[in-house]
């Protein structure tokens, strides 16, 4: 269950961050951000060699039916973040394309002064720059995508479906 309310300034108990829109009430009422809870949810499961009952940080209560929808919404989240940026990177890679081909023309037909040649080389550089820093972002989101598609898709118990 998420709750877009600021929750009167407190703090996120795990990470002591005040909560901004990005909270999540569990069965027992205790808060906590998404994202900490997932983090949380990964490091117990790492240290568990797999998933089993989630119990709240706080109070130990069960609450692995809360788990599944936590981990759907983060699921949702870096889905839409790793499509935004491959779509970045697609267009960064189409604008150096087209530079290129533009350098390609001039450079065939001879008709660039010093200035000319400067700023497509300056151009070129920079875009071959954002293309792989976005190309880079693009494998991040995606490893986070799938990690959270195979953490919500994972049954830790019959209580969760």
């Amino acid at each position: 269950m998420s709750d877009n309310s600021s929750h009167n300034g407190s703090d996120c108990p795990i990470c002591f961050e005040t909560f901004s829109n990005d909270a999540t009430i569990l069965k027992c009422k205790h808060v906590f951000h998404s994202d900490c809870l997932v983090k949380f949810l990964e490091y117990k499961s790492a240290k568990q060699n797999g998933w089993g009952h989630f119990l709240c940080p706080i109070c130990r209560r069960i609450c692995c039916n809360i788990t599944q929808e936590i981990l759907y919404e983060t699921y949702l989240k870096h889905k839409k973040n790793y499509k935004e940026t491959k779509k970045q990177a697609r267009r960064a890679r189409s604008q150096l394309r087209m530079w290129n081909i533009k350098h390609r023309i001039l450079k065939y037909f001879k008709k660039y002064n010093e200035k000319e040649a400067y700023d497509i080389i300056i151009k070129d550089e920079t875009l071959t720059y954002e293309m792989h820093k976005l190309e880079a972002i693009v494998r991040q989101n995606r490893e986070k995508y799938f990690k959270m598609k195979v953490l919500y898709e994972t049954k830790c118990c019959t209580m969760c479906f």
